[in-house]
């Protein structure tokens, strides 16, 4: 037996596919933002262990001066 495809059973399932790609979308929002914060998280270690390193050799080259 054939199932009728009628206009509210497809507008129904267009519906359904809406509500998921909206979903996928909030999700790749959050992941892009967890991704930002995480770079930013980078940029402040690297930076600060650049600091650290230019402090050590300052420091080793003053002392042997």
């Amino acid at each position: 037996m054939r199932k009728r495809w009628t206009d509210e059973r497809v507008d129904d399932l267009v519906g359904n596919i809406d509500r998921r790609f909206d979903a996928v979308d909030r999700r790749f929002d959050r992941v892009e933002g967890d991704l930002k914060e995480l770079r930013q998280l980078v940029y402040y270690l690297w930076g600060s262990m650049l600091v650290g390193f230019l402090v050590v050799i300052a420091t080793v080259l003053l002392g042997h001066g």
